[in-house]
């Protein structure tokens, strides 16, 4: 079984039984490792988040008309 978080995931799906399928726990490796920066994608959902000294980042469109604010999607930009 895949391990989770709702670190990084919508609420709405925490409790999915396909949270697997578009998350996974990485917060052991993140802290062992200690990168400035995380981006991270496939959760349709923009996060902007601290683990330890790492930053996270998820900035996602989803689609549009299903996903609140993804009509108005706009990139971001992250500076390290």
């Amino acid at each position: 079984m895949v391990r989770t978080t709702a670190l990084g995931i919508a609420s709405e799906y925490r409790d999915s039984p396909l949270a697997p399928a578009f998350t996974s726990d990485m917060e052991a490796e993140i802290r062992a490792w200690a990168p400035d920066l995380w981006v991270f994608g496939h959760t349709h959902h923009s996060t902007d988040m601290v683990i330890g000294t790492t930053r996270l980042v998820a900035a996602q469109r989803g689609y549009v008309g299903n996903e609140a604010g993804a009509a108005s999607f706009r990139p971001l930009v992250v500076s390290i």
